[in-house]
C-alpha cells in the first residue's frame, strides 16, 4: 500500500491552506494548491508572534467566508435572473370559492366586476395580512367592510388597496378607484377647504355664522374610516405625501368631535378603533411631528407602583389590538422618542441636560413595561410565543432607536452593536410569521446599523424577502434609505440624522 495515503498536512505549510484543512506541498512564495485555486497564500514570517500568527489567521478566515459568501449572493442573484421581476409580472385573477360573509349589490355603486374581486382580496386576504393579532379581532372586517356597503368613498378606497396590495396590471384600477374615492369626499364635504378655521365643518350645506349645527355620528365615523383607509392604500402605493394629508383632515375632524381622548375613552368600539387606528398611523410618520402630542402622554396605559402589571385603561377592544398587536405601550414609547428626538434637532444645546434626563426615564420605561397579560390569556402557545418575541423586538429597537436619534450614538459602539444583535436574533424568529407585518420600523433600525459587509448583505436579503411577501412598497423606500445611510457611512463610525436623509429626498416617509 502506498504510503502517500497516510500523509498528514503539514504543520509548516501556509495558512491559507492550514484555515482550508488542506494538504500544502509548501512550495513558496505560492503553494501549488492555492496557485490553482488563484487564491491569496499567506505565509507566517519567522519570528513572528502567536498573537501575531493568530491575527493573520483570523483575517484570511475573514477572507475566506467573504468569498463564499460572494459566491452563494452570485448564486442568488443567477436565480433570480431566470425569474420575471414582481413588478412585470402577469398577476392572475384572484380566486375565490367561498360563501360570501357580506353582499355587495353590485348596482348600488359603479363599481366594475374586477372591482368586485378586489372587494373579496381584500375581505378574504389583504385585511388578514395587515391585522397581526388573532383573527377574531380583524376590526378591518367587522368595522370597515360593514361601511363599505353605505358609503361608496370607503368602498372604493378599500378596492384601490387591494389593486396597489396585488401590484402590476392592477395598480392602474387602483389609482382609477383612488381619484373616485377622493372625488367623493371632494363632492360631500364634511371639512372645508379653509385652512384658516379647521373647525369650519359643512354639513347638509346648513351652517350657523359659519359654524355647523351639528356633525351627524355615523357621517363622522364612515369619513374618519375612509381617511384612515386611504392612508393604507396610499402607504402601500409608495405615496410619501397624500396620505399625511389625509390623515391631517381626519385630526380636523377628530378635534371638532372633542379631541383624541374623546375617542379613546368613548364607550364605542368603533370610536376606540378609529383612534388606535389614527394614533398607530400617527406616530408612524417621520417628520413634523404628532397631530396630537400632549393627549398621547396622557395616562392611556396605567401601571401598579412596581411597573410590575399593566392595565389599558384607553379602550374597550378586546385581546390584542389588529395594528400594535401587544406592542401598544412601546407604540407610545416611539411617539415619545420620535418627538423627543425632533425636539433635540431644534434645542440641542440648550435643552441638553432635560433631554438627557428625558432619556434615562424613557429608558427606564422600556425596560419596565410589560405587555397587556389579560389580552394575552386566551393566546395558544404559537401565538404567545410571536407576540413577547415582537414585544421584545419593539423594546431592543426603542433602546436603539433612542440611544442613536437622542443621545447620538454611533452604529459601530459597542452598546449600539450589542443591542442591533439582541434584535436580530429575535426578528429572524418572526420573520415569515403572522405578525411580520409590523416589522418595518424594526428592519429598518437593525438595518441602519449593520456595518460590516456581511451583516449588510444579510439585512438586504431580509428587506428583499419580505417585499416579495409583503408587497407594500414603502418598504422598498424604507430600503432605499437605510442604503442611502450606508452610503454615508460605510464602516458605522458616524452618527448619520436619517430624519434628514428622507427629508433630502424630500418623501414623508410610513413605517405602518
Amino acid at each position: 500500500m502506498s504510503n502517500n495515503k497516510f500523509l498528514k498536512r503539514s504543520k509548516t505549510g501556509c495558512i491559507t491552506c492550514k484555515i482550508r484543512k488542506k494538504r500544502c506541498d509548501e512550495n513558496k512564495p505560492i503553494c501549488g494548491d492555492c496557485k490553482r485555486l488563484k487564491k491569496n497564500c499567506v505565509w507566517a514570517k519567522p519570528g513572528m508572534s502567536l498573537q501575531q500568527i493568530r491575527e493573520i489567521k483570523k483575517k484570511v478566515e475573514l477572507d475566506e467566508e467573504k468569498i463564499k459568501l460572494k459566491k452563494k449572493i452570485d448564486l442568488l442573484k443567477k436565480k433570480n435572473n431566470n425569474h420575471t421581476p414582481f413588478q412585470q409580472r402577469q398577476i392572475p385573477k384572484p380566486k375565490f370559492d367561498f360563501t360570501p360573509l357580506y353582499h355587495l349589490p353590485s348596482n348600488l355603486f359603479d363599481v366594475c366586476p374586477i372591482g368586485m374581486r378586489l372587494y373579496d382580496y381584500f375581505r378574504d386576504k389583504l385585511a388578514k395580512i395587515i391585522c397581526i393579532s388573532p383573527q377574531s379581532n380583524n376590526y378591518y372586517l367587522s368595522i370597515f367592510l360593514p361601511m363599505a356597503h353605505s358609503d361608496p368613498g370607503v368602498l372604493y378606497s378599500i378596492i384601490a388597496w387591494s389593486a396597489f396590495h396585488l401590484g402590476g396590471t392592477y395598480e392602474d384600477l387602483g389609482h382609477s378607484y383612488l381619484k373616485k374615492a377622493l372625488d367623493h369626499i371632494k363632492n360631500n364635504p364634511l371639512i372645508s377647504n379653509n385652512d384658516d378655521d379647521d373647525d369650519d365643518i359643512n354639513y347638509n350645506n346648513q351652517s350657523v355664522n359659519g359654524k355647523p349645527r351639528s356633525l351627524n355620528e355615523k357621517d363622522f365615523l364612515i369619513r374618519l374610516s375612509n381617511y384612515l383607509i386611504l392612508c393604507g392604500a396610499l402607504i402601500c402605493d409608495g405615496d410619501v405625501k397624500l396620505w399625511r394629508t389625509c390623515l391631517e383632515y381626519g385630526s380636523k375632524l377628530i378635534k371638532y368631535q372633542g379631541g383624541f381622548l374623546k375617542l379613546i375613552y368613548s364607550s364605542s368600539i368603533q370610536k376606540n378603533w378609529l383612534a388606535l387606528n389614527f394614533h398607530y398611523h400617527d406616530i408612524a410618520s417621520t417628520e413634523r411631528g404628532t397631530f396630537f402630542p400632549s393627549e398621547y402622554r396622557e395616562p392611556l396605559f396605567n401601571f401598579d407602583d412596581n411597573f410590575s402589571t399593566l392595565t389599558i385603561q384607553s379602550h374597550n377592544l378586546m385581546g390584542i389590538d389588529p395594528l400594535h398587536g401587544c406592542c401598544q405601550p412601546l407604540y407610545h414609547v416611539i411617539s415619545e422618542i420620535n418627538a423627543l428626538a425632533l425636539k433635540c434637532k431644534r434645542l440641542m444645546r440648550q435643552l441638553l441636560n432635560q433631554i438627557m434626563d428625558k432619556s434615562f426615564e424613557i429608558l427606564n420605561k422600556i425596560d419596565n413595561l410589560v405587555p397587556n397579560f389579560s389580552d394575552l390569556e386566551k393566546l395558544d402557545k404559537k401565538e404567545l410565543e410571536l407576540q413577547l418575541t415582537l414585544f421584545e423586538v419593539f423594546q431592543f429597537t426603542s433602546k436603539i432607536h433612542l440611544k442613536q436619534s437622542v443621545l447620538r450614538l454611533n452604529s459601530s459602539c459597542i452598546e449600539i452593536q450589542f443591542l442591533v444583535s439582541d434584535l436580530l436574533k429575535r426578528l429572524d424568529i418572526i420573520l415569515e410569521t403572522s405578525v411580520e407585518g409590523s416589522l418595518c420600523f424594526p428592519l429598518f433600525i437593525a438595518g441602519m446599523n449593520c456595518t460590516r459587509e456581511l451583516d449588510r448583505n444579510l439585512m438586504l436579503k431580509r428587506f428583499n424577502d419580505l417585499i416579495d411577501r409583503y408587497r407594500c412598497k414603502n418598504v422598498p423606500r424604507i430600503k432605499m434609505i437605510m442604503e442611502k445611510v450606508w452610503s454615508l457611512d460605510y464602516n458605522g463610525s458616524k452618527n448619520i440624522d436619517w430624519y434628514d436623509v428622507v427629508k433630502k429626498v424630500g418623501w414623508e416617509l410610513s413605517f405602518a
